[in-house]
């Protein structure tokens, strides 16, 4: 979900630098300006990495059917402090291959929402630095019901993360800017920690009187740090570290997967599109390369943005 744009998903993931942009890489926003971003993103994946990094085709043709509308926001409050937020609405649906002996279903409601702060510690016309913490929070479908909308806690994750981040940024030239981010998160309950990287860039293909078109890449890194734990009752969405397939799946014993101890590359590509000085429009793909323990997802996505 968009370029540049981190903790808005990491699903989502992810804030767009350089132009007259997002206020990504080490930049924040001015005191009382900022943008907010309403997007459309579609996630699928039905073939995974086992734990190994072996491609296999989940049992029964497991899909995964992701569609979430996302809004995102920065602004500026104090000199070199901005505050960010992603909130996210989930329409989520899993379908199998004719004959398994499981039914396609779909749950929908509010997912996950990052909230944080982003502050410049080195403001630079050259290489700017900034320092980010955004913490996701399961609390709009984490309650006492177990339940929001016609979804349940299958939603998310449950769980809270806690993110400490580093960004930033160069500009080569009056086209070409790259950007590079790294850090650490903190996961509540069973799921691994994890180090996350990405590098960026963005060039500047056109521009005139009527706008100016962009086009950005991002390769995200999402490593385990290998310290997942076992499952606490229902406060954990998913069960033990690991599992093996059991023998009538017809799957080698080395075929294990634990969605709690994870890792992939995903690189990712867009279009944006500036126009009338306030706004800009967004196109992008993303696809999961290599990965252990992981779906292989394709994600595509569209978002509109604003200035103030």
């Amino acid at each position: 979900m968009g370029a540049w744009r981190w903790g808005g998903g990491f699903l989502l993931a992810s804030v767009l630098a350089g132009g007259a942009a997002l206020a990504g890489g080490g930049d924040v926003q001015e005191v009382g300006h900022g943008w907010v971003y309403i997007g459309r993103s579609i996630k699928k994946g039905v073939d995974r990495f086992d734990a190994d990094g072996d491609r296999f085709r989940s049992r029964f043709g497991r899909t995964h059917d992701f569609r979430y509308t996302y809004m995102y926001f920065e602004v500026g409050i104090l000199p070199r402090l901005q505050a960010q937020g992603t909130l996210t609405y989930l329409r989520g649906c899993e379908s199998f291959d004719p004959g398994s002996p499981n039914e396609t279903f779909c749950l929908d409601g509010e997912s996950d929402q990052w909230f944080g702060f982003k502050y410049q510690a080195v403001k630079s016309s050259t290489w700017p630095l900034a320092i980010e913490a955004t913490a996701r929070f399961p609390d709009f479908y984490d309650n006492d019901n177990n339940t929001t909308g016609s979804g349940t806690h299958w939603l998310g994750i449950y769980r809270h993360d806690y993110s400490l981040m580093a960004h930033t940024s160069h500009g080569w030239g009056p086209r070409f800017w790259t950007a590079f981010s790294g850090g650490y998160t903190y996961r509540e309950g069973a799921p691994s920690d994890v180090v996350q990287l990405r590098p960026s860039a963005r060039w500047g293909l056109a521009a005139g009187s009527r706008g100016s078109l962009t086009l950005t890449g991002s390769i995200d890194g999402y490593f385990s740090v290998g310290n997942e734990k076992d499952r606490v009752g229902d406060r954990d969405r998913f069960g033990d570290a690991a599992f093996t397939y059991p023998a009538s799946s017809g799957l080698p014993d080395r075929f294990w997967f634990g969605f709690n101890d994870q890792d992939f590359i995903r690189p990712g590509v867009g279009l944006e599109y500036q126009f009338g000085k306030r706004w800009v429009a967004e196109l992008g793909y993303s696809h999961i390369v290599w990965g252990r323990s992981a779906v292989i997802y394709d994600e595509g996505w569209f978002a509109m943005g604003l200035r103030f």
